[in-house]
């Protein structure tokens, strides 16, 4: 699929500074063209149908609350949320995907925690694809030992993002979009740029994902709630003390 350009869809994301206080980001920071709000982009696909994908309203966005639950075992968070122990162990997360290249390993020394590193930066020159076998084959694995696993960057709406969607399209078999909309209903302030959105594009084509057919109508059944199918953990899954699925 090709993404539409034009200046209206492009939302300013100002590059953050670093450090595991927290974000900083300046009040007039000028426009970063490399990211774009997906939400707000009519696409077409390779056969040339177009797709509207319907821009949240402001009054529906929520604040970014980290850890963010994608799957039982599956969180999203920053650097914050990657350095606090006492709330990692409240969520039995011990298993910690830090995909940057310069933010610490905070607790390799306690042997609890496992991590796994995806060097890269938050721009056009790094590709992720080939990061992603390594990234889901670690997530997999603390589902199999009934863990958390947290996926981290430094702001938590970029490269984390990424790592997540292609993990739910693996798994999951979504397509991008059925992703984006799971991950995107349970934070609504997320913002992979636009190079690693067509990665996951080309991913999306890789696997050979296609697009699933969309169910009855049911008015009890609300758009927000993002694919069920997405969501829904095999049959045979069930739960340990901790609340996670195996």
């Amino acid at each position: 699929m090709t993404l539409s350009r034009h200046p209206s869809l492009r939302a300013p994301q100002p590059t953050p500074t670093e450090g595991i206080d927290g974000v900083k980001t300046p009040a007039d920071e000028p426009m970063n063209l490399s990211f774009l709000r997906f939400d707000a982009l009519r696409i077409k696909d390779l056969a040339g149908s177009s797709i509207n994908i319907t821009p949240r309203s402001k009054t529906n966005d929520k604040r970014q609350i980290f850890p963010v639950q994608i799957l039982p075992y599956l969180y999203l968070g920053d650097a914050k949320t990657a350095g606090n122990k006492e709330l990692l162990d409240s969520y039995g997360i011990h298993y910690v995907v830090n995909v940057t290249s310069n933010l610490e390993n905070f607790f390799e020394d306690d042997k609890r925690f496992r991590y796994l590193r995806i060097p890269v930066d938050d721009n056009a020159s790094f590709n992720l694809i080939q990061f992603f076998p390594e990234a889901i084959s670690f997530i997999e694995e603390a589902e199999r030992e009934r863990e958390g696993c947290l996926v981290h960057c430094l702001a938590g709406i970029s490269r984390s993002v990424t790592i997540c969607l292609a993990f739910l399209m693996f798994t999951r078999k979504c397509t991008l979009e059925e992703a984006y909309d799971v991950v995107l209903g349970q934070n609504a302030s997320i913002a992979p740029n636009f190079h690693f959105m067509g990665q996951l594009n080309d991913y999306e084509h890789l696997l050979g994902i296609q697009k699933s057919a969309p169910p009855p109508h049911s008015p009890s059944c609300s758009a927000e709630q993002g694919p069920l199918h997405c969501l829904t953990p095999p049959a045979s899954s069930k739960k340990n003390d901790k609340g996670l699925f195996y």
